[in-house]
Formats: C-alpha cells, sequence, structure tokens
C-alpha cells in the first residue's frame, strides 16, 4: 500500500508525510499487552500487515534484548541495583526511539507497549529511584507518542488477575511484566499511580501538550475496548493539526 492510501500516515509540520505512534501504559495486570495485540491487528486489518509493527520497552531496540535480560532475569550473580537499571531502561528508550522514528518516517505505524512512564512508576515509584529518572530525562530528547491509551484498573481487579495467571499457570506474553514480584501493596500503588500519571510527574509536562491521552476502563471487555480504541484513533485521524507531536524536531542532534 502506497502512503498516499495509507490511513495511519499523518503530515507533521517539520517532516512531512510519517504513520502514527500509538502507545499503551498501564500496571501489571491491566490487559496491556492483550490490548496492544489487539489494536495492532486492527491497524493492519486496515494497511495491511506490513504497515503496522507492534513493539514494546523494555527490550524492543537494536539492543534491547540484552537489556531486558540484566534487568528482568539477570543470571546468578548479575542481579543489577536499582539505580542502574534506572539507567539501562534509558539506554534502552534512546536506542528504541531511534528505530521507531526510522519506522515511521518510512510509513510504518508502531503500536507500543510501555514508555518512559513505566520507569517512573516502577525504578521511579516502587522502587525509589525517581529522582535518577528525572534527572536522567531532563538531559535526552525523548519523545511523546502520538496517542497514550492508558489502562486503568481497580487494586480488587488486578490482584484477581494475578491469581488467575497463576492457576492457569500463564506467563506475561512479551515477558516484560514484574508482578509476579510484587505484593498486593505494590500493585494497589501502581493502580493508583497510573489512574492520575500525567498530573503527578513534573516530566510528563510536555507529555500532555504533545499527546493525545486517554484513559481506558481496563476491567471491560478486549473487544469493547479496543471498539473504544478505535473511535479515539478515527477523531486523531479526522484533526491531526491538533494533536501531532512533533517527533523530531529539525535542530534534533542524534542520541545515539
Amino acid at each position: 500500500m502506497s502512503p498516499k492510501n495509507n490511513k495511519f500516515i499523518i503530515h507533521d509540520p517539520f517532516l512531512g508525510d510519517r504513520a502514527i505512534w500509538p502507545v499503551v501504559e498501564g500496571p501489571d495486570g491491566s490487559g496491556k499487552s492483550t490490548f496492544v495485540k489487539n489494536l495492532t491487528a486492527w491497524m493492519q486489518d486496515q494497511v495491511g500487515i506490513d504497515n503496522v509493527q507492534a513493539t514494546y520497552e523494555i527490550g524492543g531496540s537494536s539492543i534491547g534484548q540484552n537489556v531486558r535480560q540484566l534487568i528482568l532475569h539477570p543470571k546468578t550473580g548479575q542481579t543489577l541495583s536499582n539505580p542502574s537499571k534506572t539507567l539501562l531502561c534509558w539506554v534502552d528508550r534512546v536506542e528504541h526511539q531511534r528505530d521507531v522514528r526510522a519506522l515511521l518516517l518510512d510509513g510504518i505505524a508502531i503500536v507500543q507497549d510501555r514508555t518512559y512512564l513505566s520507569t517512573y512508576a516502577y525504578q521511579g515509584m516502587l522502587y525509589g529511584d525517581s529522582p535518577l529518572a528525572g534527572a536522567v530525562h531532563s538531559q535526552l530528547n525523548i519523545k511523546n507518542p502520538d496517542i497514550l491509551f492508558i489502562l486503568d484498573v481497580d487494586p480488587e481487579t488486578i490482584i484477581e488477575r494475578v491469581g488467575n495467571r497463576h492457576a492457569s499457570n500463564a506467563v506475561d506474553p512479551v515477558g516484560n511484566d514484574d508482578m509476579d514480584n510484587m505484593n498486593d501493596r505494590q500493585l494497589k500503588d501502581l493502580c493508583y499511580y497510573y489512574r492520575g500519571i500525567e498530573h503527578v510527574l513534573p516530566a510528563t509536562t510536555r507529555l500532555k501538550a504533545d499527546s493525545y491521552i486517554v484513559h481506558l476502563d481496563g476491567r471491560k471487555p478486549q473487544d469493547v475496548l479496543l471498539a473504544e480504541a478505535i473511535k479515539h484513533i478515527e477523531k486523531f485521524l479526522a484533526t491531526p493539526e491538533l494533536w501531532v507531536n512533533t517527533m523530531i524536531h529539525p535542530d534534533d542532534k542524534d542520541n545515539g
């Protein structure tokens, strides 16, 4: 399909035509990974499988698998301190955004599971490295997505889902979640944190200006969530000039 016929191509005032970049966030157990899978499939049905890709953080960059292994699944004797994990998250993110930007400019829409909000939620809020995360973020040219979907769930639902997953011996589809290692208090804190995350972090001031932010009720069935997401994407596409995130400015420096 040519870019002219691809409904997910928008005009960036600095770059010209490029594809859109929706990102999905939420606490562990919110249904995020399934939502990403469903949204990606719908978008591929609209414009062809080659014109839409799914990705995720941490681990989606060219070096990301190595970073994810060190952070989430370290070998014996390789366990990292929390500050080291925080720094590696940003290393992966810089490389990942370079990969994402190249694909968007090639006309390939990207549906992404997690972004830097997860670093603030996990390494920051849960594990106490918010000052470090903020300090590193302030020195990097990290771009915000066009559309940010946040799946909100209540603590009772998330704890029930964790129990159901354990009972069925299921695992996280992308191996990116850490909820098996959390207690109920931490899971509850995550639920409340994500509900207002764009209002509690100084780093999200630019996010609110750049991105079309949508909170969805993660307790709803996945088909309902997808239908709601489609409506928001179509709204975005109808008036992209109101929402478009100018991802790359002419004076941007390569972060690599």
